[in-house]
């Protein structure tokens, strides 16, 4: 389909349209209000570069860097109006193809071809002029009315786990027919150049190169910026990445790539057909999407959080007891430091090791989709980090106690209780600088020995005798050994993780959650298995 960027037309591939969603073929847009809360911005500042050499090296600061320039276009969001015609449903949503409707389009590009919305921001406008036309036109902050109602749908997606807010439903129809005005008033807007329509399109072939395979072939569900610049190019090493599935069609490159591109949730068990699946794509979607990948017979490589509810974890136990090539991408677990910390504090003993830790993270865009309803709180989607290294230490202990809090502030914390004795403490907040991205400080305590690890950077070791060591690597070094180790399982007939392990420490973070959830602010609640 044909995008407009507010400079020139360049054609992408097709939305996806889950069932709930009708496809529209635009006739007229009309941009209300840009969307600048939605996704992460940095300004280039020289003094963040250096900062970031320091931190992670030269070669990932050089992909960084060209991944976000190239997310401009996908960044550049508007909510709008428009009319246009129908030219997909499904019998169940109650329209048909070839009805004019007017229509509210949450977050999307200047222009578009063809957009999918939901039923709820689609109303039937009969005997509109279904003549083809292509028209942009320009509304000013006060051409439009009840702004604070239809305000409201900006950034609202169809994996967010919310329904349309009923203001926003309510304002398209009650002003459908102003609407139908923009479209109707020739002198109103651009007319873009005419263009024939193009097919829609769910799959694009890319060129591949014609060379033998190099390895085991991958697929990866989700191009965000982590993908791009840090997963996909250790897994490249040792595994063919033949196929890249992302629900959304700007974040495909202009350029060619070496992979077929489709765009959709991620595969099928019917479908999947290749080697093993990277699962990088919204948290919600890695258990389903892992159980689908285990019942295929083939790899699930599943980023963090594994699951984000129980039910997910119960498909996936089953989906494992019958094929257990499942790993889950925790880095920590692979850290240098984490096996040099084994040995400092317990020289090979089977000790309990208390775990304490303070984790800063980024503050979020307010339309981010980590604060959507499906993907938890920050706890769920980060904080398992931190709950997963410490059950990877403390290996084959049980949570016996849970207990959060949440403060006035949103600070979250959490203390966990094993049937070893080892105890967890973890402080989560949002309050600090953001100058190098999310930040954490843990201590390690066996005895009289200290581990102090920051960053996964610097590492300290000290103990009452006076025995003192320090080191220091690159923050990226444990996503190296991770990614390198799982193609390296992979590609040579490995094993998958020891998923009692896995699941032990999901039902740890989902314990953990559920106690933060039902919490009002400022108060505390405990779990006791």
């Amino acid at each position: 389909m044909w995008v407009y960027d507010g400079r020139k037309l360049q054609s992408v591939l097709d939305y996806d349209r889950p069932k709930s969603m009708l496809r529209v073929e635009v006739w007229t847009m009309a941009n209300l209000m840009a969307i600048d809360e939605q996704f992460f911005v940095r300004k280039a500042r020289l003094r963040m570069l250096f900062d970031y050499l320091r931190e992670v090296g030269i070669a990932s600061v050089i992909r960084k860097i060209i991944s976000r320039r190239n997310e401009a276009l996908r960044n550049s969001r508007f909510l709008s109006v428009g009319v246009g015609r129908i030219v997909d449903a499904d019998e169940e949503s109650g329209f048909e193809a070839g009805v004019p409707v007017a229509f509210v389009a949450a977050s999307n590009p200047s222009w578009v071809e063809r957009i999918v919305v939901p039923v709820e921001l689609c109303v039937p406008v009969p005997g509109v002029d279904q003549k083809r036309v292509q028209r942009l036109v320009p509304i000013g902050a006060a051409q439009f009315p009840d702004k604070a109602d239809i305000a409201q749908a900006a950034g609202w997606d169809a994996e967010s786990g919310a329904l349309p807010d009923s203001a926003a439903v309510q304002w398209i129809r009650r002003h459908s027919r102003w609407v139908v005005r923009l479209h109707e008033e020739e002198s109103n807007g651009n007319v873009l150049p005419l263009l024939d329509s193009s097919p829609v399109s769910r799959v694009r072939e890319a060129a591949r190169p014609k060379h033998a395979s190099v390895g085991r072939s991958l697929g990866v569900v989700g191009y965000g910026n982590y993908a791009k610049t840090v997963a996909i190019p250790e897994l490249r090493r040792a595994l063919e990445v033949h196929r890249v599935f992302e629900l959304d069609p700007l974040m495909v490159p202009s350029t060619p790539t070496p992979w077929d591109w489709e765009i959709s949730d991620g595969p099928t068990e019917d479908t999947a057909d290749l080697d093993a699946y990277l699962l990088a794509g919204y948290h919600h979607t890695h258990g389903p999407l892992a159980s689908r990948v285990l019942r295929s017979g083939r790899w699930a490589i599943v980023e963090k959080p594994v699951v984000t509810t129980k039910d997910q974890l119960n498909e996936l136990k089953a989906a494992a007891s019958q094929n257990g090539r499942i790993i889950s991408c925790f880095q920590k677990r692979y850290c240098e430091f984490t096996a040099r910390a084994l040995v400092d504090l317990t020289e090979g003993a089977n000790r309990p090791i208390d775990y304490s830790c303070v984790v800063f993270e980024v503050p979020l865009p307010r339309l981010h989709w980590y604060t959507w309803k499906s993907s938890g709180s920050r706890l769920l989607s980060n904080g398992c980090h931190w709950i997963d290294h410490f059950l990877w230490l403390n290996r084959g202990s049980e949570v016996v106690r849970t207990t959060a809090a949440r403060s006035h502030a949103g600070t979250v914390h959490l203390w966990l209780e094993l049937d070893n004795s080892a105890c967890f403490s973890m402080v989560l907040t949002e309050k600090g600088s953001a100058r190098l991205g999310l930040q954490d400080l843990v201590d390690l305590r066996v005895g009289d020995r200290t581990v102090r690890i920051r960053n996964s950077t610097h590492y300290e070791f000290e103990r009452s005798d006076g025995t003192y060591r320090r080191a220091r690597q690159l923050r990226t070094e444990p996503y190296r050994r991770m990614y390198r180790d799982i193609a390296r399982r992979i590609s040579g007939d490995g094993a998958g993780d020891d998923f009692a392990q896995t699941f032990r420490s999901a039902t740890a973070v989902l314990d953990a959650e559920e106690a933060l959830a039902r919490l009002p602010v400022g108060h505390s609640a405990s779990i006791a298995r």
